[in-house]
């Protein structure tokens, strides 16, 4: 269950990441410290993610996965 909400999370990330971050790149000139911060979250997600798919493997009957 925790997991399944963890990967909502990450996608929610990554449409950020494809589809804000773009635009702020290009048109958006001043910086906000409130951004900064939320894309340090964004960031700091990503790096959770790295460890909890390490972290999660499973084997099945097989003893693969």
């Amino acid at each position: 269950m925790l997991k399944s909400i963890w990967q909502y999370v990450v996608i929610v990330c990554m449409l950020y990441v494809a589809l804000i971050l773009p635009y702020k790149l290009v048109f958006v000139n001043e910086t906000y410290q409130y951004w900064d911060n939320f894309e340090e979250a964004i960031n700091a997600c990503f790096i959770i993610d790295i460890f909890i798919c390490m972290f999660s493997a499973y084997y099945d009957e097989e003893g693969v996965h």
